[in-house]
This record gives C-alpha cells, structure tokens and sequence, in this order.
C-alpha cells in the first residue's frame, strides 16, 4: 500500500491523530507533485481540526504550494493568515521572508521592503532578521536606493549596522551597476557620491577611472582630464597605463603640449604594451615639434 492510502486510511478512522494523518497524506501528495490535492487536504485540516496543533504547519505548507502553482495572492493569503493568526509560530518569520519573496517577484518591491522591515524591527537579532537585512541591501542597490539604505541601518543599529568598508563597498557597487549597465548619466553622478563621501576609499582608483570613461562618452574632457590626472598622480595601478594613453592625448588635443610631452614621457617610462609604447613615441615626437614650432615663431 503506498502513504497516501494509509493515510487516507488513518484520517478517516479518526480519532487523536486525524488531523496528523490528513497532514501527512497532503504533504505526501505533494512529494508527488499532485499540487492541488496537497492544497485541498490542508484546506480540509484547517477547517475540519480548527484547535490542532498542525494548523501552523498547514497554512505554511499551502503558502509554499500556492508558489509552485503560480498563484501568488493565494501564497500571500496563506502565509498572512499564519502570520495574523499564529504571531507566536515558529514558522511566522519564515512566512513573512517567504511573503515578501513573493510580493517582489510580482513586482510589489514597496510592499516587500516594507515586510523585510517588519521582521527586522519585530525578531531583532534572529537568522531571519539577517535574511531581511541582506534583501534590503540588494533591493537598495537595484533600485538605486543605497544612500536610504545606509541611513536605514543607522537608523536600527545592532546588527543592521555597517561599518566603513561596507559602506564603501555597497555605495561602490550601486555606482557601477549603472555603470556597466551603461546608464552614463546616474553612474556619473553615482561616482561623484563616493568619491566625495569616500576621499580614501577602497574603490577610489576604480570610481575615477568608471567616471573619466563616462565623461569622455559625455564629450566632458575636462571633467574626463580631471579623473585621469588623480589617477596618474597616485602609486601604479592597474589603471594608471591606460589614463596616461587617454590623459596625454587630451592635453595634445587641446594643444597643451608641454604637459602632454610629461605624460608621453611617463608613458614611456611605466607602459608595458607596445602599441601604448610606439603611442609614446610618436607623442614625444609630435609634442617636441609642436613646442619647437611655437618657439620659433
């Protein structure tokens, strides 16, 4: 005989352990994928055993079903009447995550921020409160809302607050999505933030040269010279032989060609790749004409 008729069997007899049989036939049906019948048996123990002490278990279990259907207001009813009915449950915390899962994956991201706070404020310093805490950090970087989210924390303390580097790297993070996103515009300003709010911060190279990229897209090639001057002027980088390449051709494209011959000569000096090499070259040569030329006239 397989579970499902056993305890089929073992709830229709009655007695003190109805309502458990009817649990595990439902959660048996479910094992098998047969969705709906898992959901009409937990309806049938909630109604038919108002005072068991499974009925916790139920509404948690049909939320979860009501997911796997594809029927979200169904899943929210489920895990709110948990929520409302059994605030004590140990299940009510993991109703409200599961919860406000599902209002972000119907595109509800305010109500899902909104229940992501309820349990932090409601189950401070639980597993649960972490799993919130992390999902507003994520929802704060999607929707570019890091700067409400850094003050959010300070807000609650305790576990929710980040120290420096976290800041650093969260309002770091936000600025490049949009970056590589290819959002110009807000990554620039995004960039402007960080630098300005983190002068030695742990991202500070890379912000300045996300940002001379974004200007010299604008066609802002002061804004662009700028960013590539800190670059170059700190200890070497990653970045620091491709700003030279970029900063030396600003400045002989507006015909400062005596900073552009430094740079060129930099060049030289620290470029490893041959094409940014003969660029030094053919630079240092241009520059010196050019210097010559207005010299003798």
């Amino acid at each position: 005989r397989d579970a499902i008729s056993y305890f089929n069997d073992a709830y229709k007899t009655g007695g003190a352990g109805a309502d458990y049989a009817l649990f595990k036939k439902a959660y048996s049906h479910g094992l098998q994928k047969d969705y709906s019948k898992k959901v009409a048996d937990l309806k049938s123990l909630i109604s038919g055993f108002p005072t068991s002490r499974l009925i916790d278990d139920a509404w948690f279990e049909m939320g979860k079903t009501w997911v796997l259907l594809n029927e979200p207001q169904n899943a929210i009813g489920s895990y709110n009447a948990l929520v409302e009915k059994f605030p004590n449950s140990g299940y009510a915390t993991k109703a409200m995550l599961n919860m406000a899962l599902v209002y972000y994956n119907i595109q509800n991201v305010e109500q899902a921020t909104s229940i992501y706070k309820d349990v932090v404020r409601q189950y401070p310093k639980t597993e649960e409160a972490r799993t919130a805490l992390a999902a507003l950090k994520n929802i704060s970087v999607e929707k570019n809302k890091v700067d409400e989210y850094i003050d959010y924390t300070k807000q609650v303390g305790g576990m929710a607050t980040l120290n420096n580097s976290e800041e650093d790297s969260l309002t770091f993070t936000a600025a490049e999505k949009l970056y590589m996103s290819g959002n110009i515009n807000d990554s620039k300003r995004y960039f402007e933030n960080y630098i300005s709010k983190f002068p030695n911060g742990l991202n500070l190279l890379t912000a300045h040269y996300y940002k001379a990229d974004c200007h010299l897209r604008s066609n802002e090639k002061d804004s662009a010279i700028s960013d590539l001057r800190f670059i170059v002027n700190q200890h070497r980088s990653n970045f620091t032989e491709q700003a030279l390449v970029a900063l030396a051709s600003l400045l002989f494209e507006k015909k400062n060609y005596a900073e552009a011959l430094e740079y060129y000569y930099d060049l030289l000096e620290q470029g490893e790749l041959k094409e940014n090499l003969s660029a030094a070259k053919v630079g240092i040569m241009r520059c010196q004409y050019n210097l010559e030329n207005a010299g003798a006239s």
